[in-house]
């Protein structure tokens, strides 16, 4: 239960956050954007984070195996599934006949590094399009992966990016306006030590 002094401690604590918010807008609020220059220089100094990631489509076949499942049948299973595909059988039929995750014919669509748990990944971003890997395990089960498509990690140019940039700038530009500010008002406070 709140009673009144609790409720006046709030409102204290309130009233102080909107006063601090608006300080702290009136130190940002004169800030200049960034000159065409310092977003070149961004542009130019990050283009790797800039990136969008390499992505694959790719298809799976896969026997998820925990506690209460037989390790050893669905591996089993999972062997027949590679045998079939060997003598030609079709990987999307397969997939439905065999899979745990049978929709769509194992098709995962499009993934990028690290969607995925690190041993799929291992697998399935170095094969090539069209290719299927061999049986492999990760800690959800055996899977038998198939690559179909494969796009490769773009850079935007700089005008599709732009505005993301000029964002991130103001923010720096926005912290560092805070930090003097604070540096100030720490150089102008007495600080007793008890």
């Amino acid at each position: 239960d709140f009673d009144a002094e609790d409720d006046g401690k709030i409102k204290d604590a309130i009233e102080m956050q909107i006063r601090v918010e608006r300080r702290l807008e009136d130190v940002c609020k004169d800030i200049p954007g960034p000159s065409q220059e310092a977003v070149l220089q961004y542009y130019e100094e990050n283009k790797e984070q800039l990136k969008s990631p390499e992505q694959i489509r790719v298809g799976h076949i896969v026997k998820h195996i925990s506690w209460q499942t037989d390790e050893a049948a669905a591996q089993n299973v999972i062997t027949k599934a590679q045998d079939e595909l060997k003598n030609g059988a079709v990987f999307e039929t397969l997939a439905q006949k065999y899979s745990d995750c049978p929709e769509n014919g194992g098709d995962l669509g499009y993934i990028t590094r690290g969607q995925m748990v690190e041993e799929f990944d291992d697998v399935v971003f170095n094969l090539d399009v069209g290719q299927t890997s061999n049986v492999f395990r990760t800690r959800f089960g055996f899977h038998i992966a198939k690559v179909y498509d494969r796009k490769p990690a773009v850079l935007p140019g700089l005008e599709e990016v732009r505005g993301r940039i000029v964002n991130a700038l103001k923010e720096q530009a926005k912290s560092k306006a805070i930090d003097a500010f604070i540096d100030q008002l720490k150089s102008k406070a007495k600080i007793e030590k008890i």
